[in-house]
C-alpha cells in the first residue's frame, strides 16, 4: 500500500509508531519514572495526584507544540522540493532520470527556467 493510500485511510500514527532512539530520551524517561516513585512515596495521595493531573495537562501542550513543528517542518520540506525541482540550475535531463515515468514533472511550466527564456 502506497503512503497516501494509509495515510488516507488513518494507518499512519507517527506519534504511536516512532520510538525515539536517543540515549538522552531514555536517561530523561528513567529518571522521570524514579522521580515520580519517590514523590509517590513522600506525599499525599492527593498531592502526587495533582502532581499526575499536571503532567497528563503538560503531555497535551507537548503535543499540541509537536503537531504545530511537524506541521511547520513538513512544509518547510515541501517548499524546499518545489524550489529544489524547479530550479533553473538543474538540467531538464537530470529531473528526466529522477521522475521517470511522471511526465507531467518535466512539463515547462513545472520544471526548470522560466517559459521566456526555454524559448531562446
Amino acid at each position: 500500500m502506497k503512503l497516501m493510500e494509509k495515510i488516507f485511510d488513518g494507518k499512519v500514527y507517527p506519534a504511536e509508531q516512532v520510538v525515539p532512539e536517543s540515549p538522552e530520551y531514555w536517561k530523561a524517561c528513567k529518571k522521570t519514572r524514579k522521580i515520580m516513585i519517590q514523590l509517590e512515596k513522600k506525599l499525599e495521595k492527593e498531592d502526587y495526584n495533582m502532581i499526575e493531573k499536571m503532567l497528563d495537562i503538560d503531555s497535551i501542550a507537548q503535543d499540541c507544540m509537536n503537531k504545530a513543528m511537524f506541521e511547520c517542518g513538513f512544509s518547510m520540506g515541501l517548499l524546499l522540493m518545489h524550489e529544489a525541482t524547479t530550479s533553473r540550475y538543474i538540467p531538464r535531463s537530470y529531473l528526466a532520470d529522477c521522475f521517470a515515468g511522471d511526465e507531467t514533472l518535466l512539463r515547462p511550466e513545472n520544471t526548470g527556467p522560466a517559459k521566456e527564456e526555454q524559448n531562446q
